[in-house]
């Protein structure tokens, strides 16, 4: 188990090889096969006006979270594309699995709950 959180404070580009197809971020309507770690680079919550007392509270009903992520060389955007609970503790450098087919449009992965899971990570 302390493997495990080590693991998970460790940039991914030192612990994983890279598995997301180059040029990933260039597709339409096409799915991610096999399953991806990958690394949360940035959060942004477009379905909310950023609050004024910085809270950053993400169970709000109207959240929906856009993603940068990396498998340590290359960058995908992504999007929740249903409501993940499993996101209501989403934190910058968490890992991801990506996988059981996520459809990549406009070059941004949309995410439910049945293609990801959050393993953690630094501040999980």
């Amino acid at each position: 188990q302390d493997a495990f959180k080590r693991l998970l404070c460790t940039p991914i580009s030192d612990v994983c090889e890279a598995t997301l197809p180059v040029g990933i971020g260039a597709w339409n309507g096409v799915t991610l096969q096999g399953w991806h770690c990958v690394e949360v680079l940035q959060v942004v919550d477009i379905g909310n006006p950023p609050s004024r007392d910085n809270t950053g509270d993400a169970k709000r009903k109207n959240r929906i979270l856009k993603l940068v992520v990396t498998d340590g060389a290359t960058k995908l955007g992504a999007m929740e594309y249903r409501r993940i609970a499993a996101f209501d503790e989403l934190r910058l450098g968490n890992k991801l699995i990506l996988g059981n087919g996520v459809t990549v449009r406009h070059g941004l992965a949309l995410l439910e709950a049945c293609n990801v899971s959050r393993l953690g990570g630094i501040g999980a």
